[in-house]
C-alpha cells in the first residue's frame, strides 16, 4: 500500500505561488447557511473544528480560474513565456465539471499549448503531480508546471456545519525545473489503503453510496463522526510512514526548520502532532485562516511562509498530508 520512497536528485522546485479568494466566511454565517443544531454554536464550531474562518470563490469563480491565476503569476515571477512549459498538471477537488477535466481548462486560460491533464488523490494529489513530474523531467523535460485548487467549501452540498466549517477554498502551485546540479527535494513518497474508503465519501449524482452512510447524508458530504477511525490510521499507518521519509532524506528531525503537517480538524491535528512527536512551536499553517484547502493546503503553505520571509536559504521543510480515501503524501525538501 505504500510505495518505495524516493530521492528526487534532478529536480529543483522552483517557485511557488499561490492564491485565496477575498470572500471571508466565517463559523457564524456558515451556521446560518446550513442551520444550527442543538449542539451547534459558533464557539463550539471553533473548539472542535479549529478554523475561525475560510475564504469562499464567487459562484462563477471555478477552480480552474485560481490554478491559472496561480500559474500565470509563476510564469511572470520567472520570466518564462508560455513555451517554456513543457507539461501541465493540475489537481482540482472537486472538478470543474465531469468532462473535460479541469486540467484542460486551466490550459486554455493560461494560453499554454503543453499537454495537461488532471490527477485525482485527494489531499495528497499535489504531492502525486510533483512525483509524476518529476518523471517527466528524468525523461528529457525541463519545466512542469502543478498545480492545485479546491472549491469543495463553495461548491460541495453539507447538511452538517461542523463539515462546512472544515473547508475553505483556495489554489497554489510550483514550476519543477531540471537541474544539472543536485535537487533540492530530499524525499517524496505516497500512500493508499482504499480500505477506508467509506470513511469520508462526497457522492456524485450516480454514486452508489456506502451502506454505512446514514440516510440524511446520501446526497452530501459525509466524515465518518467516529475519530477513532482516523487516529488509529495515524498511529498505524502514517507515522511509520512518516519516520520512513527521514530515512530516505538521510536527515533527523531536528534538522527539520519547519514542519507542515495537513489539518483535517482540531483533534485529528492534535493527534496527529502527539503520535508523531513533533513540536508544536516547529508547525506552520494556515487553517485557522484559510480552513482546509485539500490538495492546495501544502502549496498555500509553502508559498506563504516563503514569501512571509520565514525561512532562508538551505532551511528543510518536512510536509505531510492525509485525506479522503485514505491517500497520504510527505514531502522533505530545502528551501
Amino acid at each position: 500500500m505504500q510505495g518505495k520512497p524516493k530521492q528526487i536528485s534532478r529536480v529543483r522546485l522552483k517557485k511557488f505561488a499561490s492564491y485565496v479568494p477575498s470572500t471571508v466566511v466565517d463559523n457564524n454565517q456558515i451556521l446560518q447557511e446550513i442551520g444550527t443544531e442543538p449542539a451547534s454554536t459558533t464557539s463550539v464550531l471553533e473548539r472542535v473544528v479549529g478554523s475561525k474562518e475560510k475564504r469562499a470563490a464567487k459562484k462563477d469563480e471555478m477552480g480552474s480560474d485560481m490554478m491559472a491565476r496561480v500559474g500565470t503569476q509563476i510564469l511572470e515571477e520567472c520570466n518564462l513565456g508560455l513555451a517554456g512549459i513543457d507539461k501541465l498538471i493540475c489537481s482540482c477537488d472537486p472538478q470543474d465539471q465531469a468532462a473535460p477535466d479541469t486540467a484542460v481548462i486551466t490550459q486554455a486560460r493560461m494560453g499554454l499549448t503543453c499537454p495537461a491533464f488532471g490527477i485525482s488523490m485527494s489531499c495528497s494529489a499535489w504531492l502525486c503531480g510533483i512525483l509524476i513530474g518529476s518523471g517527466f523531467l528524468a525523461n528529457g523535460d525541463r519545466r512542469i508546471l502543478v498545480l492545485a485548487a479546491s472549491t469543495v467549501g463553495s461548491k460541495y452540498f453539507f447538511k452538517h456545519p461542523m463539515h462546512r466549517a472544515i473547508f475553505g477554498d483556495g489554489a497554489g502551485g510550483v514550476l519543477l525545473e531540471e537541474t544539472e546540479e543536485r535537487g533540492n527535494i530530499l524525499a517524496l513518497d505516497l500512500w493508499t489503503d482504499g480500505r477506508f474508503y467509506r470513511e469520508i465519501f462526497a457522492p456524485h449524482p450516480w454514486s452508489t453510496v456506502p451502506d454505512k452512510v446514514s440516510s440524511q447524508y446520501k446526497d452530501a458530504f459525509y466524515m465518518s463522526p467516529d475519530n477513532r477511525i482516523f487516529f488509529e490510521a495515524i498511529d498505524t499507518y502514517i507515522r511509520p510512514f512518516y519516520l520512513k521519509q527521514y530515512e530516505t532524506a538521510g536527515i533527523q528531525k531536528d534538522d527539520v526548520k519547519f514542519f507542515i503537517i495537513h489539518q483535517a480538524s482540531m483533534p485529528i491535528f492534535k493527534h496527529t502532532l502527539k503520535s508523531l512527536d513533533i513540536p508544536e512551536h516547529k508547525v506552520v499553517g494556515t487553517f485557522d485562516r484559510f480552513g482546509n484547502t485539500v490538495s492546495a493546503e501544502l502549496p498555500i503553505i509553502i508559498d506563504q511562509v516563503i514569501r512571509g520571509g520565514k525561512t532562508k536559504q538551505g532551511d528543510i521543510i518536512y510536509s505531510l498530508t492525509y485525506g479522503a480515501g485514505f491517500t497520504a503524501g510527505a514531502m522533505i525538501f530545502r528551501i
